[in-house]
Order: structure tokens, then C-alpha cells, then sequence
């Protein structure tokens, strides 16, 4: 649960300092990392700068923060996964955090310090390393409800179904 003054990067700065040590990974031996932040602290600097700083990868590693909430996380796989395939990393950290809880105490003059734990705030991260035997890998999306037909747009009169824009070859 993040604290009153933690932000979302403190939590994902945590999680990566966890995971590096669980895989024996010194930060400089990072090659990428990808923060996926719910809520990002600043627009400027990109989140993923200020993660890898916290955490003491050197400056100048590849990186990028990708800010489209809950699906964030598997497209930061998928693009390390891709970092991974074609060489340019051999160790590539992915991190996504949640921290509504801060927000809420400051802005809801109603919320408790023992509110936060609803806000499901806390962090994850995965670190990833390319197979020195090689082999390409493979992330595929499934991110569409399975009874899509079901979705029901809520501010129309007439109940229109919203239907994304699928193809027969989408399962």
C-alpha cells in the first residue's frame, strides 16, 4: 500500500529493486525497462526515467512508459519480449504499479489511512532474459470480453450495441 507522500513510481521502483535481487541482476546490467504507471507522477520526466534513476540503472538504457491502464502490462511484455528476440537485450525489466490510494487521502476529506488498501495500490515487475540458444516467442492479445455482441453503450437512448472493429481472423 503506498504511503500519504509514495507515488506510483516509488511502488514500481520497489518492485524492480525486488526483482532484480530474486534474479541475482546488478541495475547495470539492465538493457531496457518498461513502466506501465496508473497513475503516471508527470507527464515530464516519462516515468520510466524517473524508475530506472530510483533504482540506479544507468542513464541512456532503452526504455519507454506506456500509459493505457489495465492492457499496459502485456504491451510492455510484448515489446521486451521483441527487444529480447532480436538481441538488442539481454536483460529487459517490465514494471506496472497502481497508486489511487495518495490521491484519495488527499483529495476524498472523508478517506482513512486504512482506505488505501481498497485502491488496490501496490506494484509488480518481471525481469526478463533472452535465451542464449535463441528462438523467437510469441505474444498474442486477448484482451476483447468474450460476449463482446453484450456491450451495451450507456448514454445512448436507443441501447446500441458498441461492437469493436473485429476481423474474422481475430479470436
Amino acid at each position: 500500500v503506498a504511503g500519504i507522500d509514495e507515488v506510483c513510481e516509488d511502488l514500481m521502483a520497489h518492485a524492480c529493486t525486488d526483482a532484480l535481487a530474486a534474479g541475482g541482476v546488478a541495475p547495470d546490467m539492465v538493457d531496457a525497462i518498461y513502466v506501465c504507471p496508473n497513475p503516471p507522477w508527470l507527464n515530464t520526466p516519462p516515468s520510466h526515467c524517473v524508475v530506472a534513476d530510483l533504482v540506479g540503472i544507468p542513464r541512456g538504457v532503452a526504455g519507454a512508459t506506456i500509459n493505457v491502464a489495465c492492457t499496459g502490462l502485456i504491451e510492455a511484455i510484448r515489446i521486451a519480449l521483441y527487444d529480447l528476440t532480436v538481441g538488442d537485450a539481454k536483460f529487459v525489466l517490465v514494471v506496472g504499479g497502481n497508486a489511487m490510494g495518495p490521491i484519495a487521502q488527499k483529495r476524498l476529506p472523508f478517506a482513512r489511512g486504512s482506505d488505501r488498501g481498497i485502491f488496490g495500490d501496490g506494484a509488480g515487475a518481471i525481469l526478463l532474459e533472452r535465451d542464449p540458444g535463441g528462438g523467437s516467442w510469441t505474444v498474442q492479445r486477448y484482451d476483447y470480453p468474450e460476449h463482446w455482441a453484450r456491450i451495451v453503450h450507456p448514454f445512448d437512448d436507443h441501447r446500441t450495441i458498441v461492437k469493436p472493429p473485429l476481423t474474422n481472423r481475430v479470436r
